[in-house]
């Protein structure tokens, strides 16, 4: 359930969209890992090795260095080092690193040109017309 009471669908991340600030952290169950700070309606969600999602992660974010499925991945450890050494390196240069959630994208070409036109490439297309008649009556 998310903080409104609705249920959360599966294979949906309930971070909203936003920017996020993340902080190095230490448990003794985690180990070094990275979290997310102050995200509306949630706690503690963390980034830290996990290679199976399902069994593993409960609402947190984990790197791996090879997928192999839907929620599976190997390598899951050697991607954190590799991310906490990105992350130590740019918190040098920058003092807050954050994450930016974006909601996913899944507009494919059938998608596409089923939408209409923005104006700005309907214009854009009027004038590349216009320049190829003039070009075609040019050469004519």
């Amino acid at each position: 359930m998310n903080s409104h009471g609705k249920r959360i669908s599966p294979c949906v991340s309930c971070i909203p969209e936003g920017k996020y600030l993340l902080e190095r952290r230490n448990t003794e169950q985690r180990g070094d890992h990275l979290i997310l700070q102050s995200v509306a309606g949630r706690s503690y969600i963390l980034i830290h090795p996990a290679n199976h999602a399902l069994k593993e992660l409960e609402g947190c974010i984990a790197a791996v260095m090879e997928l192999k499925g839907p929620g599976k991945g190997l390598r899951s450890k050697e991607a954190n080092q590799r991310l906490l050494s990105v992350f130590d390196k740019a918190q040098k240069l920058y003092n807050h690193i954050y994450i930016i959630i974006k909601k996913q994208s899944v507009m494919n070409i059938l998608n596409r040109v089923k939408q209409p036109t923005p104006k700005f490439f309907k214009k854009l297309r009027a004038i590349g017309l216009i320049l190829a008649a003039a070009g075609g009556a040019i050469l004519g």
